[in-house]
């Protein structure tokens, strides 16, 4: 009887119970967050400016000194609520999703905790490595274990049929001469993708274990390199979360996979949920976070959110196109292999310092101008990267 009833039968819809998922996480941040900046700055776990790197970088800087931090907590926290109440907690890639944040999570709340009892110096960055590449191989092998299941493969290759084309009493003649886009062949799950080819993917094997670890430590230490200005790393991860989101929907749909013809995700519109709660914990995090911050999120939020960014992309084999959709992250970190290895070999620097949010800064760009000038070419960035789509 309860699921005739419409606010109920209301929540089969992954849209609905998505954009629910969105506005609890958001809500229950904008609550939470301000409670967890006092209770911070009653515990004095402020943030540590002078780092001896740069004491012109430190100068710049100096006004955000015992600015609170673990900011991270929240965000988590928050994002955990959502898709707990609102993803189906039976299907695997919420679950991974949610693993993968509360792993790498932890990783960086061990890493602040040390930083604030350490004069600055937090794990050590083989230590800290080596937890990335562990959690890494975890999400590896669960993907490949749930790709290479009899239940996902006879899914997969008994997709619906298509629920797009027009009834056959009113078709035009137009229509008639354009033939429907047929869904492709079953693409294996542990076979890497390629961008803008339809049907062609590379068989990685139980090479893809390790291809995804590499995936996630990547990508959560690129976000980590960018969070060095207000906003900067937080407003960028929600561009990119939107994109994967967005994907997720649609990768988890045979019509629409078939219709842009991407390769079928069976279960993969259950990540969109988590993807949305994720947005949303972190849109309310940046409402604080926005210059002047009043809290940092800390290696617990940059390295969270980056192995949740890579779990979603792992997810909807849409792994190459993470280097369009996170190209903010890609550059921060691009630019900081570049100013070591140009140092090493040649001894000179190419940028007045790295990450290049600083060279920027450095530049005499004021931080807000340099944070926008970023937020609008992630923005760009993933809107080319959702265009790439429709392009096969």
């Amino acid at each position: 009887m309860l699921e005739t009833l419409l606010p109920v039968n209301l929540l089969r819809y992954i849209t609905v119970r998505a954009g629910l998922a969105a506005l609890t996480a958001f809500s229950l941040g904008l609550l939470f967050t301000p409670v967890w900046i006092r209770l911070m700055r009653r515990l004095q776990f402020g943030e540590q400016v002078a780092k001896g790197d740069s004491a012109e970088l430190d100068a710049l800087h100096r006004n955000k000194r015992g600015t609170p931090t673990l900011g991270g907590v929240p965000i988590v926290l928050t994002a955990l609520v959502g898709i707990v109440a609102f993803a189906r907690l039976d299907a695997f890639f919420p679950l991974l999703v949610l693993f993968a944040t509360l792993a790498l999570a932890a990783i960086g709340l061990a890493d602040d905790r040390r930083k604030l009892h350490s004069s600055g110096r937090g794990l050590s960055a083989r230590r800290k490595l080596a937890l990335e590449c562990a959690v890494g191989l975890c999400v590896g092998a669960a993907l490949f274990a749930h790709y290479e299941s009899r239940d996902f493969r006879v899914e997969a290759a008994t997709r619906p049929a298509l629920a797009l084309e027009a009834p056959a009493t009113a078709r035009t003649e137009t229509s008639r001469a354009e033939p429907s886009p047929q869904p492709l062949p079953p693409v294996e799950g542990t076979a890497l993708t390629v961008p803008f080819f339809k049907g062609v993917s590379v068989p990685l094997g139980l090479g893809f274990v390790f291809f995804a670890a590499l995936v996630l430590v990547a990508t959560c230490n690129a976000v980590n390199l960018t969070d060095g200005l207000d906003g900067l790393a937080a407003g960028s991860s929600v561009f990119v979360l939107l994109v994967y989101t967005l994907i997720a929907y649609v990768v988890g749909r045979a019509d629409f996979s078939a219709y842009l013809q991407l390769p079928y995700v069976p279960g993969a519109g259950e990540a969109a949920v988590a993807g949305a709660a994720l947005t949303g914990a972190t849109l309310a995090f940046l409402w604080y976070n926005a210059h002047p911050a009043e809290i940092f999120m800390g290696d617990t939020g940059s390295l969270a959110l980056g192995g949740a960014i890579a779990v979603l992309a792992l997810s909807v084999k849409q792994e190459l196109l993470l280097v369009l959709a996170g190209g903010v992250f890609v550059l921060e970190a691009l630019s900081v292999v570049l100013q070591v290895a140009s140092f090493r070999l040649t001894g000179r620097r190419i940028f007045r310092i790295a990450p290049l949010h600083h060279h920027f800064e450095f530049g005499g760009q004021f931080e807000t101008k340099v944070t926008t000038r970023l937020w609008i070419t992630g923005a760009i960035l993933c809107v080319l990267a959702l265009m790439t789509l429709k392009v096969r």
